[in-house]
């Protein structure tokens, strides 16, 4: 479980925005985690699980309970699914950068009231004194509600310089190494789970002196709030300055006018919004394979995966591959050419003589805008209903 420090990783983007957010909450007590927050710990646990262990079958935890924070959790295949799309995820970026050490849930810390613990860090080994080439740091998102972006993402700033702080001593971080980080959300909502940005340790340590600076404000007593985006969630938002000034100011909306009346009705359909965006997508999708053209948008084939063409004649031949043992193939059933190829870049193997024993397969289709740089799908349920009727 993670450590909470009072000047952390979750809250760098409000720190850094409105350092007054840690005098003005001081007084207002913790809140108990909601169910999407618990929800997001036990993926995040699964997650952890399975980057430790390459053996382990998320699946195998279906059904089963767990206890966080209090409340009972039961492990669904919405929960199974997105942790299944993250760690195939997380193998994408390690076979991007070729990183080979990966560590999950790292506690991080450069003074007993700064720190965090960082989904993911990871690097490409360097020879000793040769400057690490890529240096990686990973967080796992859960939700569905607010889409998240690696670009001058505060929180992955923060875990880096944390992380910077960490190794400093173990490995040679310079100019010359590449920081990917990365967010890993399965939703949706997003046309890749996966986002990444490339960056350098200069402007991973200008924004850590940005945040000691506001660090010190806060240590120092300042009280004078700044409202923007970074409020959401802030624990001081009921009784804020800010907030409270902005409510009384001459930008209320007057009690009587339209842009009232249709803020009520509005907010009226708030719990309706959701539901009716997934209809709407759904129904979209479903025209779109029939082969009905919608404007601005279009059909694409999803990121495809490699797959054995014939299982048991695989089977054979690695049987006979003398430089490898059956442990290295074999789990309950045989392992993807992705985990498959990870294995033997480990052993110095050249993975590419079996490049006949599988194919890319995708596993369907996904709308999206047709600035989109992926070519355009067939719509197949539309060309199978057509060969239907022309075989009939």
């Amino acid at each position: 479980m993670s450590l909470h420090y009072k000047f952390g990783g979750s809250t760098a983007s409000r720190t850094v925005a409105c350092p007054a957010w840690h005098n003005l909450s001081a007084n207002m007590g913790s809140q108990k985690a909601g169910l999407a927050a618990i929800e997001g710990t036990l993926m995040h646990l699964l997650f952890e699980r399975g980057i430790n262990d390459a053996d382990f079958e998320p699946a195998e935890m279906l059904g089963m309970t767990r206890e966080i924070e209090g409340t009972k959790l039961t492990v669904k295949p919405e929960h199974i699914e997105k942790v299944y799309t993250a760690l195939d995820k997380q193998i994408d970026v390690e076979e991007k950068y070729l990183l080979d050490e990966v560590w999950p849930e790292v506690i991080m810390n450069s003074d007993d009231e700064t720190g965090g613990t960082a989904d993911i860090i990871a690097w490409v080994a360097a020879l000793p004194k040769k400057p690490v080439e890529v240096f990686a740091v990973g967080d796992l998102k859960t939700g569905d509600g607010h889409m998240v972006y690696a670009e001058n993402n505060e929180q992955l700033l923060f875990y880096a310089w944390q992380a910077v702080e960490k190794y400093k001593a173990k490995l040679k971080l310079t100019d010359k190494t590449i920081f990917a980080l990365y967010i890993i959300q399965p939703s949706d909502r997003r046309d890749d789970p996966v986002d990444i940005w490339e960056t350098d340790l200069q402007t991973i340590m200008a924004f850590a002196a940005s945040y000691k600076r506001a660090q010190k404000e806060a240590k120092a007593g300042i009280s004078t709030p700044c409202a923007g985006k970074h409020c959401a969630y802030c624990p001081a938002a009921p009784t804020c300055p800010a907030k409270t000034g902005l409510i009384a100011s001459a930008k209320r909306i007057p009690k009587d006018s339209q842009e009232m009346a249709a803020l009520v009705k509005a907010l009226g359909m708030v719990d309706e919004v959701e539901d009716w965006c997934r209809a709407v997508r759904k129904t979209a999708h479903a025209q779109a394979e029939q082969g009905v053209k919608l404007k601005g948008f279009k059909l694409v084939a999803k990121r495809a995966t490699r797959q054995w063409l014939d299982p048991a004649q695989a089977l054979v031949t690695f049987k006979h591959a003398r430089a490898l043992v059956a442990e290295d193939y074999l789990e309950q059933k045989l392992k993807s050419p992705t985990q498959l190829e990870k294995l033997c870049k480990a052993k110095g193997i050249d993975f590419s003589k079996y490049a006949d024993y599988y194919s890319l397969q995708s596993s369907g289709t996904t709308l999206v805008k047709d600035t989109d740089k992926r070519p355009e799908a067939l719509a197949l349920p539309a060309l199978q209903d057509m060969a239907k009727r022309l075989k009939n």
